[in-house]
């Protein structure tokens, strides 16, 4: 479980990243000034979850939706 949960917080983190690199690199049109702003949100949404995980371990569903969320909505291009 922990091994998945890693993997998967990893692959969020390349997604962020990736998104916000993005972001930064091109034009801050009102597309991708929204964009950046949304990857703030999951950012701070995602470092709620890992300290509230800290209490309650997030099921591995949990992140995978957070994943496909974040690569479906912020960043398309996945």
């Amino acid at each position: 479980m922990d091994l998945v949960c890693n993997s998967l917080t990893h692959q969020l983190i390349h997604s962020l990243t990736h998104s916000l690199t993005h972001s930064l690199t091109h034009s801050l049109t009102d597309s991708h000034t929204h964009t950046l702003t949304n990857s703030l949100t999951h950012i701070h949404s995602f470092t709620e979850a890992v300290t509230f995980s800290r209490l309650k371990i997030l099921h591995k569903g949990e992140l995978l939706a957070l994943v496909l969320h974040i690569n479906g909505t912020v960043c398309p291009c996945f």
